[in-house]
Parts: C-alpha cells; structure tokens; sequence
C-alpha cells in the first residue's frame, strides 16, 4: 500500500482541536480534526485477546474473547476477532467520555509507524488508563516483533510513536471488513471519502471574515432564519466542537412546498442558494390541499412517513436503491433519533420540480426523505457530505 500520510495530512493534524487526557503514556496525544477524524500519538501494547491462543502466548492477560465478537456485529472466522491474523487496535473502555467521540465496534483507523501503514479495525476496549494497544498482526505489519525468540510468547509491542487516524461511526456506513485485504480496501475508500479530494484541506481553512459559524449566523439573519441557524450553532458548539464546515442547511417547514424552503449556506463564497424539497407524506390527511403544501404532522416513528425535525449530521454519498446517488444522514435528536433505522436520506425525485408545480400547484411529498430537484441533488451531496449540518425546524404552534 502506498504511504498515504502527507504534509496535507499533518497539517490538518496540527490545525486539530486538542483533547486534554491522562492517560499512559503520559506524552499521549489526541486531536479532533475539522471532520471528527480522530488523531492519536501514543505506543503500541501487544494485546492477544482473540487468538485461540491467547492464554497461552500471553499468560495472565491474554483472554479468548474480544470485545467485537459474532454477538454483536464480527462476520469474520471464529466467534472473536484472532489477534494473530486480524490487525485490530484497542481504545480505553472511557475513551468517549474523554473525547465525546463515539466510536463503534468495527470502526477502521490508518495506523503509521515510522515509513509503515496500515489499516485496522477497533475490535476491543482496554482500560480505562491506557491509551495504545495493539493485535499481534497490527504490530507485525508495523514492523514490530512482539514475540519472544521461540515464539511461544508476546514480550513487547512497540514504543512511542505510533500514530492513529481513526474514522469514528465509519463502520455504520461502510460495514465492519472481517480480512486483512478487506481492511486495506475499505479502509482505504473511508481515507479517500474523507481525505482523497480536498474537500477536508478546504474546510481546515477559516473563513475569510472569522469563525465560519459567525458567516454562517450572519447569512442566515439576512435570509430569516437565524433562529435555527442560533440553535444548530449552539448544538454544534456543544457536542462537535471542533468541525467547522463550509456548508449549512436549513429546511424551513413553516413555508409551504411551493417555496424554496431548503437553504443552502456557503460560509466561504458567503452565499445563500434555495432549493425546492418535499415533506413527508405522512405529515396530515392526504386529502387536504393544506397538508400538501404544509408539513403539519412530524413524528420519528418507523413507517409514519412522516418528515421529523431537528438537527441532521450528513455523512457520506450512497447509491440509494429506489432513488439512485443519494446522501445518508444521522438524526441527532430525540426528534430524528431513527432517521437511520428509517432510511431518511436526502433524495432526487420527479415530483420536485418547477414543472410539477405548473401541473399540479403543489409538491408530491415523500416518505419522510430531504427529496430534492433532480438537477440540485448531485451539487447537495458534494456540498454538504461528510461532517456537515441540516436543521429542519417549524415554529411552535
């Protein structure tokens, strides 16, 4: 595999949001970057859980079973994930409490040591005041020999310097890889999604006129939308304080479908662009001409069709069955909560556009989606994926 790790990349690492910790090694380091990525510096303990060997090659620690397993989402040989053949990293069982990153079970990092890389998976939890383990084949393809000479025994791992590019969630979008040639090419796709077209160096910069989220608030009160703009601001803040996207949206569901209620924000041209977007179909008695104009009802259930509000994150571009080159989106409220479980993604479809309006004076309505003009949805995707934000919101009655 070829090195992937680039003065781009480390200059983006050096613009990062610094986490403070204790953990050992004290030296340890851990940065945010603009896209969540996570960056850790730390060692590399040899960690056998896993092997069928465990307890054998590392008496005393080694155990059988990892914390990724066939229970809950390993498809790879073996009910656990084998140390010995699979190249897996290890976070602290507090490690989200520290960084208010949450990582999943499967998730894939970019791991360098020295002129070496390579990707891994997170297969297990250690505790919570250690900071760097790693399998005995993440080790070995570093270039680390954790055996003894009879290789009947992990002796070592490998010393200050390690350093981890790990993709947090990137298993809900990507599936967990179960081979080592599965995790370099996936693994590979999510560094490319993520870093492989500039879209991260460009949204690393700060906005020409200050915090792009003080453009963003600006752009919104000339647009009338600064109530919602200040919320998502406020819950940006609060939860993913190190992203600083170029691109906001704002679905504005007190205007009827007929308006241009979709507002997309552009902090570094300092523009705002409206699209046309329908509600969900659920949203009132499909009879009423209001509730075709209006979004009346919302609800987070699964198959109510309807739309819901709150505040969305974008993730990554999916080839969507029904609706062709679509955008996957995470609800991050209690409003939107199963946005996920309910397929909600942002959407072309026929029945948005000017001429539909001409026939039938409203928009057809979705099954809850962002369903968007068919010439705007390929411009959406390759704004607003990967890390940045949608608030869909109506005033209180």
């Amino acid at each position: 595999m070829p090195n992937l790790w680039s003065d781009k990349l480390n200059n983006l690492i050096e613009a990062g949001h610094t986490v403070e910790n204790d953990y050992d090694p004290h030296e340890s380091i851990i940065k945010i970057l603009e896209n969540e990525t996570v960056y850790l510096k730390s060692d590399m303990s040899a960690d056998a859980d896993g092997s069928p060997r465990a307890t054998e090659i590392d008496p005393g620690n080694g155990q059988l079973e990892t914390s990724l397993r066939k229970s809950n989402g390993w498809r790879g040989e073996g009910d656990n994930v084998n140390a010995e053949e699979i190249p897996y990293f290890v976070l602290p069982g507090n490690f989200k409490a520290v960084t208010n990153i949450s990582c999943k079970l499967g998730d894939v990092a970019l791991v360098r040591y020295k002129d070496r890389e390579v990707f891994a998976i997170y297969a297990d939890s250690g505790p919570n005041k250690l900071l760097g383990e790693g399998s005995i084949k993440l080790i070995e393809s570093l270039g680390g020999n954790p055996w003894n000479e009879a290789r009947t025994r992990i002796i070592s791992g490998i010393g200050f310097g390690v350093e981890y590019l790990v993709f947090p969630r990137s298993s809900e979008t990507y599936g967990i890889p179960t081979t080592f040639d599965e995790i370099q090419t996936v693994g590979r796709n999510i560094f490319d999604a993520n870093f492989g077209d500039g879209n991260v160096a460009e949204t690393a910069q700060p906005a020409a006129n200050g915090n792009r989220s003080d453009v963003f608030l600006r752009l919104a009160e000339e647009a009338g939308q600064s109530v919602p703009a200040q919320r998502l601001i406020d819950y940006k803040l609060a939860n993913h304080p190190a992203g600083n996207p170029r691109y906001w949206a704002i679905v504005d569901f007190n205007q009827p479908s007929t308006d241009e209620r979709f507002y997309l924000f552009d902090t570094k041209e300092e523009k705002t662009t409206r699209y046309l977007v329908a509600h969900g179909h659920g949203n009132g008695d499909a009879t009423d001409a209001q509730n075709r104009l209006y979004a009346n009802v919302f609800s987070n259930v699964k198959g109510s069709n309807c739309s819901s509000l709150g505040i969305y994150k974008c993730l990554a571009p999916i080839e969507s069955k029904h609706h062709g080159n679509a955008l996957q989106i995470d609800g991050l409220e209690n409003t939107n909560s199963n946005a996920k479980a309910r397929s909600v993604i942002l959407h072309k479809a026929d029945y948005v556009s000017a001429k539909y309006l001409e026939t039938h004076n409203y928009l057809g309505r979705s099954e809850g989606c962002f369903a968007v003009e068919n010439s705007a949805v390929d411009t959406l995707i390759s704004q607003l994926e990967k890390g940045s934000f949608i608030i869909a919101w109506k005033n209180p009655d």
